[in-house]
């Protein structure tokens, strides 16, 4: 695969991104919502809910090759830098994968 490919390998990146934080909201909840406040389940949602279908829209996107998919996914993948060690090694693969070029296929 070329840097043309890109954006086929984020498109995966993000399903899998969307895979996990969909598995933790769901798990989250049936393990704890018994013992979650209204606010504390708006708190679950807000840290695990969003995030999924964030990286779920950007699948979509990437596989597109849109270029507000490739420019939100910068804004995404930056923050993880800053969560040592695992988002630093995760921010690393992620971020060279957002350069492709924009051309409609």
């Amino acid at each position: 695969m070329s840097e043309n490919d890109n954006h086929i390998k984020l498109y995966k990146f993000h399903i899998s991104l969307f895979t996990i934080t969909f598995i933790l909201y769901v798990l989250m909840l049936w393990w704890v919502k018994d013992y979650l406040t209204d606010s504390g389940k708006i708190g679950v949602l807000l840290v695990y809910g969003l995030p999924s279908l964030l990286h779920l829209l950007l699948a979509w996107g990437c596989k597109q090759r849109k270029l507000w998919a490739r420019k939100l996914s910068v804004f995404v993948g930056a923050p993880m830098l800053l969560f040592f060690p695992i988002g630093t090694v995760v921010g690393f693969y992620y971020l060279p994968l957002t350069n492709w070029e924009n051309q409609n296929v």
